[in-house]
């Protein structure tokens, strides 16, 4: 395990010395906290016209880049062909298991409208929805303490084994995008991997989502040939990056970070790092692309985050038991 880290650990080290590094320079002084005080507290949908012209006008970045902010903090970064093929091919492997046993729910978000035109695309109906894997707070019960997403606590005992396979199937992949993590920014990954620890400690159904030590996220969003539209994750933490990774055979699906003007291939084996509460962001338009065994073609997305009160919860010093 230990030269396994190594070698990982040298790999990611290499994101800082990207040729591609972007200064986000507003008129003020760019912080977390001013940025985070200035942007609207809700989400609202672009018009399609609008959406494909800042896709099509962004610069399309292939190489690795890294944004920071003034005070030298990454606020994004993009990695292409970061994971191994055996782990690209694997958690492919593991999604398709996932989806036969548990057919994905459908979305009810608008980051996913339109969803109903990929489904004949993409083999159906059970082909097309999302997964959340995650402990967070109830929508509308903030005053309950966190508990398990309905899909990771709330199914049948087969359902579960399926989601527990599917959760432990992960945990090369989370250690490879954990040691990115503790590469870009130490001290987020370090309180990161101490939030998953500590919610671990006071609610046991948690260890459910979790896939070992070196996960530094309570939480999983796994998306089955959706679109994602522009959209800032308004629940997330402020001071950590969500990681994605997305696996399958498409074309198309571009990943757009208008603030910045940029976009970025993100085929497998790419990675995204971002701060997905301050930085607007979406995939541009893509269709499947059969396997080269004629098997139907997909895009599968995995996003690592962590809720902003799921933090506050644990470094709180009169959170309750569960």
């Amino acid at each position: 395990m230990e030269s396994l880290k190594r070698c990982w650990q040298a790999r990611a080290d290499k994101i800082h010395q990207s040729p591609f590094i972007q200064k986000p320079r507003p008129q003020s002084r760019f912080h977390y906290e001013t940025a985070a005080s200035g942007l609207p507290h809700s989400n609202k949908r672009w018009a399609k016209s609008i959406e494909t012209k800042v896709g099509e006008s962004a610069t399309l970045i292939s190489e690795s880049y890294v944004a920071y902010d003034d005070d030298g903090n990454v606020l994004l970064a993009y990695y292409p062909q970061y994971l191994s093929k055996f782990i690209v091919s694997s958690v492919l492997i593991a999604l398709f298991d996932l989806i036969h046993k548990y057919p994905p729910p459908i979305p009810n978000d608008s980051r996913h409208e339109d969803w109903e035109s990929f489904c004949d695309a993409c083999g159906g109906r059970k082909f097309v929805g999302l997964y959340h894997f995650c402990t967070w707070y109830e929508q509308g019960n903030k005053s309950k303490p966190p508990c398990l997403s309905s899909n990771a606590g709330s199914t049948g005992t087969r359902l579960l084994s399926a989601v527990a396979e599917f959760i432990k199937s992960l945990s090369t992949l989370t250690f490879t995008l954990s040691l990115l993590y503790r590469s870009l920014n130490y001290e987020s990954w370090a309180k990161a991997i101490q939030v998953v620890s500590e919610v671990c400690k006071r609610h046991e159904p948690s260890k459910t989502v979790r896939s070992g030590k070196w996960d530094a996220w309570t939480g999983r969003a796994v998306l089955v040939n959706l679109p994602t539209h522009p959209h800032r994750d308004l629940g997330d933490w402020l001071h950590g990056l969500a990681a994605i990774a997305c696996f399958g055979s498409f074309t198309g699906g571009e990943f757009v970070v208008p603030g910045l003007k940029v976009k970025f291939p993100f085929q497998p084996g790419d990675v995204v790092f971002i701060n997905s509460y301050l930085f607007t962001h979406f995939i541009t338009d893509w269709k499947p692309m059969n396997f080269p065994d004629g098997k139907t073609g997909c895009r599968f997305s995995i996003v690592h985050f962590t809720h902003e009160n799921i933090v506050n919860w644990v470094m709180s010093d009169d959170h309750r038991e569960l």
